[in-house]
C-alpha cells in the first residue's frame, strides 16, 4: 500500500509544471501597536506557501507604507527582502526601523492604523501580497496596553490534516478531515467558512462553499478548528482553504493572504470496495426512536453513519456517528437529532472500516423525512 501511494504521489509531482507558483503570503505579527515617541524596530518574518515543486523562492524589490483607514500610500522602502531560490514552504526574516520623528509625524497627518505592505513574486505568476497593520499610539505604555488586550486580531493560521501532513495523499472513499490551527491575540468571534475546489481539467481551481464555522476565542491565544469530512468519492486534486469572516462578506472571494490560509491533497483510484445494500429506513419519515440499520460487514471494526441534509448542488455534511463493528442498527443520538430541522429530507450512508481504518464497504445514500413528532 505504502509503495502504491508514493508511486501515485511522484506521478502527481511528475505532471505538475517545471516552475511552480507562489500560492500566497502572510506576515506575523500580523498585527501590533507602537509608540510614537520612540523609534520603532519590528521584527517581521514573511511567509509563503508555494505548489508542489516549486524551486525559485520569491523576492519582494521593497515595501510601502500607507494609511490602513483611508487607503492612502504614504512612502515607500526600497530594501529588497527574499531571493529568487529555494523550495516552499518560504520565510523570511525583516527588521523594519522607523523613526519616532517619521511615526509622530504620520500621527499628527491623522494616521492611526499605519499599513505597511510587501508583494512577492517569482518566476511564474501570480504575485503574492501580505501586509502588518502597525496601530500609532501616543506612547509606548499606551501602545503595550493596545497590543495586551482589544479586539481579536489573527496572527497566524496553520492548515494541516489528521496525520499532521500540510499535503495529503488518500484511496477513493477514505475518510478525510482537515484541522486548522489559529494563533491570535484579543477576544472576540471568529466566523469563517471552509471551501474546496473539486478535481477539474480548467487551470484555475473553482471553490465551493463546503461548512461555515463560528467560535468565541477567548484568552488561550490558540485554538484548533476541525473540519467536516472531505469530499474523497472522484480522483483527483483538490484544493482546500479556510477563509475568514466578516472581513470576507458571503459570496465574496476570499484570495487575500491576509484572511486565507490553502492546501490540497490528491485522491487515487484505490481498489474497488463493495456496496453495501440494504439500508433502513430510505424514502420514509422517521421520528426519534427509528431504528438505522444495515448489513454487517465481515472484517469491519468499526461503522461510519453519516448524514446530509439534501440541498443543491450538493448535499452538505450535518453530522454522524462512530460505531463498534457489534452494532448494525441504531436511533439517532440526541446530538445528531439536535442538528436536524422538523420536516427537512435528508440522505444518510454508512460505512465500514477496519482497524486501520481502511475503507471495507459504503452504502449508497438512503433518504428519509424528519417528523419527530410522528409515529412509527
Amino acid at each position: 500500500m505504502r509503495r502504491l501511494l508514493c508511486m501515485s504521489f511522484l506521478l502527481i509531482a511528475a505532471s505538475l509544471p517545471a516552475h511552480a507558483v507562489l500560492q500566497s503570503a502572510s506576515a506575523t505579527p500580523a498585527r501590533t501597536s507602537v509608540g510614537v515617541t520612540q523609534d520603532a524596530v519590528l521584527a517581521i518574518t514573511w511567509r509563503l506557501t508555494t505548489d508542489v515543486g516549486h524551486i525559485d523562492g520569491a523576492l519582494s524589490t521593497g515595501g510601502e507604507f500607507f494609511d490602513a483607514t483611508a487607503g492612502v500610500r504614504l512612502d515607500a522602502n526600497l530594501v529588497s527582502v527574499g531571493a529568487l531560490a529555494g523550495g516552499g514552504p518560504l520565510a523570511y526574516p525583516e527588521t523594519l526601523a522607523i523613526p519616532a520623528a517619521q511615526l509622530a509625524q504620520w500621527r499628527a497627518q491623522g494616521v492611526r492604523l499605519l499599513g505597511y505592505r510587501r508583494t512577492f513574486t517569482s518566476r511564474t505568476p501570480p504575485a503574492q501580497s501580505a501586509q502588518v497593520l502597525i496601530r500609532l499610539a501616543g506612547t509606548g505604555l499606551a501602545a503595550a496596553r493596545e497590543a495586551r488586550s482589544g479586539e481579536l486580531t489573527l496572527e497566524r493560521m496553520e492548515l494541516e490534516f489528521e496525520s499532521r501532513r500540510r499535503i495529503e495523499i488518500v484511496e477513493r472513499g477514505a475518510r478525510l478531515v482537515a484541522r486548522l490551527t489559529i494563533l491570535y491575540s484579543g477576544s472576540g468571534t471568529l466566523r469563517g467558512r471552509w471551501e474546496i475546489a473539486d478535481p477539474s481539467g480548467t487551470g484555475e481551481p473553482l471553490f465551493r462553499v463546503l461548512s461555515s464555522a463560528r467560535v468565541a476565542l477567548g484568552g488561550q491565544q490558540h485554538h484548533t478548528l476541525e473540519s467536516a469530512p472531505l469530499p474523497t468519492d472522484i480522483s483527483g486534486r483538490y484544493v482546500l482553504r479556510f477563509c475568514v469572516e466578516p472581513r470576507v462578506p458571503a459570496g465574496a472571494a476570499c484570495d487575500s493572504s491576509d484572511t486565507t490560509v490553502q492546501t490540497l491533497y490528491a485522491v487515487t483510484p484505490g481498489r474497488q470496495v463493495p456496496v453495501l445494500r440494504g439500508l433502513a429506513p430510505d424514502n420514509r419519515p422517521v421520528n426519534a426512536g427509528t431504528a438505522f440499520e444495515w448489513p454487517a460487514v465481515d472484517g469491519a471494526v468499526t461503522y461510519q453513519l453519516q448524514i446530509f441534509r439534501a440541498a443543491a448542488p450538493e448535499p452538505v455534511f450535518v453530522g454522524g456517528m462512530l460505531l463498534d463493528a457489534s452494532v448494525t442498527h441504531t436511533s439517532l443520538s440526541a446530538a445528531t437529532r439536535e442538528r436536524l430541522t422538523d420536516e427537512h429530507r435528508y440522505l444518510w450512508r454508512v460505512t465500514a472500516h477496519d482497524g486501520d481504518g481502511q475503507l471495507l464497504a459504503r452504502s449508497e445514500p438512503a433518504s428519509f423525512l424528519y417528523l419527530p413528532g410522528e409515529g412509527q
